[in-house]
């Protein structure tokens, strides 16, 4: 499970090199430094282990790919789009595109289950709202070291809900994406849309 989530944290580093090479996104040494530091942070926290690619692992690199490509096409639409169009229109092509693949492995649901997937849903939207509101108003090089902040959030929910172990590695790396992402935030001077 670690090393699929850690595949996942390659999606920044696509972004922002589609953000470079796309978009003509200036990438300074502040941007670079919060990126590595934030990967190397990831990295100790979720210590991957060292094996041959499996299909999951492959699902999930491909994955990355197609979250980094989705962010860079958010961040174009926000020229012309409004956040609400964006988040309005992601859902219904999610839902059209994934339904054939739901109907295939479709088991009917209890209420309980039913009551956690409207709230996945709920937070997932508006996950996909902020996140819209942020490449509206910043470089993706600005908002995609940020990214890593998720994994922080997942080991504090993993403490207090799920009674996981805390250990060195895991301070370290939280303490290092902290560090980055203050670093970044603190020394760009962002011009905000109004």
């Amino acid at each position: 499970m670690a090393d699929v989530t850690a595949i996942n944290y390659l999606t920044p580093i696509f972004t922002t090199i589609g953000a470079i090479l796309i978009f003509k996104e200036v990438i300074t040494f502040n941007r670079i430094f919060a990126l590595i530091l934030s990967v190397i942070g990831a990295m100790l926290i979720l210590k991957p282990g060292y094996e041959v690619l499996s299909d999951g692992k492959i699902a999930q690199l491909l994955s990355t790919i197609f979250f980094a490509i989705s962010y860079l096409i958010a961040k174009n639409l926000t020229k012309t789009e409004s956040t609400h169009s964006i988040v309005i229109f992601l859902t219904l092509f999610a839902t059209i595109t994934l339904l054939p693949f739901t109907l295939l492995i479709w088991t009917k649901p209890i209420m309980a289950d039913l009551l956690l997937l409207l709230g996945v849903a709920i937070l997932g939207t508006l996950g996909h709202y902020f996140m819209t509101i942020a490449l509206s108003l910043a470089p993706l090089t600005i908002t995609q070291p940020v990214i890593f902040f998720q994994l922080i959030w997942s080991t504090i929910i993993g403490l207090l809900l799920f009674n996981e172990s805390l250990d060195f590695f895991i301070l370290i790396g939280g303490a290092l994406i902290v560090i980055a992402i203050v670093r970044l935030s603190a020394n760009e001077n962002l011009s905000l849309k109004k």
